[in-house]
């Protein structure tokens, strides 16, 4: 083969080539595609709830508020609540299927009206999803820490949560 025959053919070549690379690339499935196109978990998007604590021992009300909870795919969540921003952080946690419901476990902060850190609570729902997955309810218990960490107290509880 001559020199000029070799560069007529590299010229047909490499925009051959160019091509399939940007076509595979446009067209492979990625990790992010994937995740998209799985089937979301019944209980992942937002829930608007209605939470009740409860003194463990004799069931007394020790707060009712609302709440609203966002379950993300993959096992992570978030929560706020309608009580002031000054006392009670935002949750962050995770949650699991289970063989009939879901566990989630997240914790938030409160502070002191001077807006010192004042102790870290951990609350564990256990989470029944209604037959028309658009409602659930959920049991809770709350573990109050200090600010060394050391449980001082509990909380019982339930709750219901909707759709928005």
């Amino acid at each position: 083969m001559n020199s000029k025959h070799l560069k007529s053919v590299g010229a047909m070549i490499l925009p051959c080539l160019f091509a399939t690379v940007i076509v595979q690339a446009c067209t492979s499935t990625n990790d992010a595609v994937a995740q998209t196109q799985a089937v979301a978990d019944p209980l992942e998007g937002v829930w608007a709830e209605q939470v009740t604590l409860r003194n463990c021992d004799t069931g007394a009300v020790l707060a009712a508020f609302r709440a609203v909870s966002m379950f993300n795919r993959g096992g992570t969540m978030s929560n706020s609540s309608n009580q002031s921003p000054t006392v009670f952080g935002p949750g962050q946690g995770t949650w699991t299927a289970q063989t009939v419901g879901y566990n989630n476990v997240f914790r938030f902060f409160t502070f002191n009206p001077d807006g010192s850190f004042a102790q870290t609570r951990v609350v564990t729902r256990a989470i029944t999803l209604g037959a028309d997955k658009s409602s659930f309810t959920a049991t809770i218990s709350a573990e109050i820490r200090n600010t060394t960490d050391a449980v001082v107290g509990m909380a019982c509880g339930e709750e219901t949560a909707t759709r928005p």
